[in-house]
């Protein structure tokens, strides 16, 4: 939780397989614990950062909060505004018909990034009308109205002796202003041996996006011999509003919940295209269209869990129909789905001492595509590249299996299975017809992972404590290639962080912190993924009776965080190699007041809203 002062959080828990009160949606739920205070008053901070990468960022902010004996109000505010830099160098090789390479793109991508005014803040009150009854109302936004990219794209044509042939030149401007506006209301009945929720939200989601591709067309030693304007306006609102009703409560020597939900998103999408050839318009048929879409989510829910001894057993069941349409309108081409999909969960913990615990779950889980994956627009970014959706997309189904085993509270091991269907991805094409470069999202065949994952927190001195993470696990994308036929990319792979705390003086104000972390070779869909590793380190200095802070952050000291992407197979070959200005120097300070005992309120979001 973003501005949350971290002495206030009791417990940070990773569920991998959420109960059936949580959406299907998904594949984990964070469950952020506060600490509960019974404390009255008032608490504040005023914090800000200074960020150095390529270019410059920063960042304020202030939050404050009231509890009084009836009513308690919090809110916060947060400016920022900054610079960002990304490079994506690629090779794409295209072969004839004996796979002997004919030619060769080189590409030479450079983007620019400007957000300078971005803004967030949130308002909440909570009221307890009386010891059994409490009413919640509050709202959030964001809003990043100067949002600016310059986008240079140099490709050199070579033939298949390496001996450079023509080239071409695009410099893309690109404004896309954008906001979301978030209204939320809540009532809260406490009964004897229970109690009763209604919550509701209401988002509305804004975007536009104003893009220019200008293009200069060259021979080798020659003037352009040819220039292209591809001008574009993508025009969004998405409005999302969700209700819901839950119960929970005891029933003997059992605990139980139960619920209802219901969720909408309406959305429209507007996108239009113009295109100049040295100056004269000429037509682009069947790009410029209008998309609306409509979905509408059912649930209701029951869960059950008891402890028996030694043992812990919870199970639940949760039941979603769904009913969607997607209308492009232009085309007149018009995709309705609907479905009434069961998501069981189960689990069960055997506590054989205090040393040693060992639990089995499994969740059966659905991920329904982002909005923009149903998007069938195209977004050139050049000439011959183009980003496009699916508006037939299908929802993935997961099913997840785990065995865990705690020993002494301490260490966790995890041996888990996981089998999805139809996963939402991105699969990069070259068609040779038109020497162009398609990057759409479609639903792959399917995919499985197969693994095992350790965590631990250890405690090597008083001053010293670390955390280490170490995953290892053989993965497997079916995708459909280019050609039509079945591909499978498959990898084992390991994952390894590792940090280290310390107290540097016995008054405890002076800290330091260093992280490391190697991924190695992955997979997805039609990609492989080179290896990448990090390393940061920081130090943390609190002063004025520990109500000030000052830290200094190092990300990424040694730029290990490039990533190679490969695409090849069949006549398909492309390989990237790309860097988002991940190296930074981090100067921050934050200053407390007021009384530092109040808990924090927990924010909530609509589940609809991990889909923007």
């Amino acid at each position: 939780m973003e501005n949350t002062d971290g002495g206030n959080i009791k417990s940070v828990e990773v569920i991998t397989t959420p109960p059936s009160k949580y959406e299907a949606q998904g594949s984990a739920v964070l469950n952020i614990k506060m600490k509960k205070s019974t404390n009255e008053g008032y608490k504040g901070n005023v914090a800000g950062a200074y960020e150095q990468s390529m270019y410059p960022k920063g960042v304020v902010s202030s939050n404050h909060y009231y509890k009084g004996n009836r009513l308690s109000a919090y809110g916060g505010y947060m400016f920022g505004s900054g610079h960002y830099y990304g490079r994506n160098y690629a090779t794409v090789k295209y072969k004839d018909e004996s796979g002997n390479v004919s030619s060769v793109w080189k590409i030479r991508e450079q983007a620019f990034y400007n957000a300078t005014s971005q803004n967030s803040f949130n308002l909440n009150m909570e009221y307890q009308v009386d010891s059994l009854n409490t009413v919640a109302v509050g709202g959030n936004s964001f809003f990043s109205m100067k949002s600016t990219a310059n986008i240079d794209v140099p490709t050199y044509i070579y033939d298949g002796n390496g001996v450079l042939d023509s080239l071409y030149h695009t410099k893309t401007r690109r404004d896309y202003p954008q906001k979301n506006n978030t209204l939320n209301g809540s009532f809260e009945h406490k009964f004897r041996k229970g109690k009763l929720v209604f919550m509701s939200d209401y988002t509305r989601h804004y975007f536009n996006q104003s893009q220019d591709v200008n293009t200069l067309f060259s021979l080798l030693g020659d003037a352009p011999y040819r220039s292209q304007l591809l001008a574009s306006e993508d025009n969004r609102r998405i409005s999302l509003f969700s209700a819901q009703a839950d119960y929970s409560g005891t029933a003997g020597k059992y605990n139980f919940e139960t619920g209802l939900r219901y969720g909408n998103v309406d959305a429209k999408n507007n996108f239009d295209y113009e295109q100049q050839v040295n100056g004269q318009p000429v037509a682009i048929n069947g790009l410029t269209n209008e998309f609306l879409y409509n979905e509408s989510v059912y649930a209701g829910y029951a869960g059950l869990d008891r402890e028996i001894g030694k043992w812990g057993l919870k199970a639940g069941l949760r039941g979603e129909y769904t009913s969607l349409e997607g209308r492009a309108v232009t085309t007149a081409e018009v995709n309705r789905q609907e479905y009434f999909k069961l998501f069981p969960t189960l689990y069960t913990l055997y506590k054989a001492s205090d040393d040693h615990q060992i639990g089995v779950s499994y969740g059966k889980r659905i991920s329904r595509p982002p909005y923009s994956y149903l998007n069938p627009f195209r977004l050139y970014s050049t000439p011959y590249a183009y980003v496009t959706g699916d508006p037939h997309l299908q929802p993935a189904i997961t099913h997840n299996f785990s065995l865990l085993y705690t020993l002494k509270n301490r260490h966790n091991f995890d041996l888990y299975y996981r089998y999805e269907k139809d996963p939402s991805l991105e699969v990069m094409i070259q068609d040779y017809t038109t020497n162009t470069i398609i990057s759409k999202v479609t639903n792959i065949d399917h995919n499985f992972v197969a693994g095992l994952d350790y965590n631990s927190n250890l405690e090597l001195k008083p001053w010293w404590q670390t955390g280490i993470q170490i995953s290892t696990m053989y993965k497997e994308d079916t995708f459909q290639g280019a050609d039509g036929s079945l591909q499978i990319n498959s990898i084992v792979s390991f994952f390894g962080y590792m940090n280290h705390r310390f107290t540097l003086d016995k008054k405890k104000t002076w800290s330091a912190e260093t992280g490391f972390y190697y991924a190695s070779p992955g997979v997805s869909g039609a990609f492989t993924f080179g290896d990448m590793s990090s390393l940061s380190a920081s130090f943390r200095k609190t002063f004025l009776n520990e109500k000030a802070e000052l830290s200094l952050i190092f990300s990424d000291i040694y730029r290990g965080e490039k990533q190679t992407t490969t695409v090849r197979y069949a006549n398909q070959d492309r390989k990237a190699y790309s860097y988002n200005d991940t190296q930074n120097f981090r100067i921050q300070f934050r200053y407390r007041f007021g009384n530092q005992k109040l808990g924090d309120k927990q924010r909530r979001e609509a589940d609809e809203k991990g889909r923007l």
